[in-house]
């Protein structure tokens, strides 16, 4: 195989059943990461708004502005940057699909 190794991977399916305080805590993490994700998403079109239709921000000052939001510091700190970095990913992809479909949508400036 001219150098490539194979790696066999096999898939490992777990149920977890969780008790009632470990589905309300799943469920308050869940909620919180979704106001993190849409406060990042605020920040991004904001940005947008202002700048003339362009990302001014990278991703590494979009962390910095999240992490003065409450919600970026109750769930772990490296699942903050990991939420606020998808959003601009994201929202990066959203734009440049926007912009490939030119003419044929207006979603983003309505």
């Amino acid at each position: 195989m001219d150098g490539i190794m194979s790696k066999n991977y096999k898939a490992i399916k777990f149920h977890f059943k969780a008790d009632e305080s470990q589905r309300r805590l799943i469920s308050f993490l869940c909620h919180i990461a979704k106001n993190l994700y849409n406060y990042a998403l605020y920040i991004l079109y904001d940005d947008y708004k202002k700048n003339d239709c362009k990302i001014s921000l990278n991703k590494y000052d979009l962390q910095k502005i999240c992490s003065r939001n409450d919600n970026y510091h109750i769930i772990n700190t490296s699942t903050s940057c990991m939420i606020v970095f998808r959003a601009y990913e994201n929202f990066k992809s959203f734009l440049s699909r926007i912009k490939k479909n030119k003419g044929k949508h207006d979603i983003i400036n309505k």
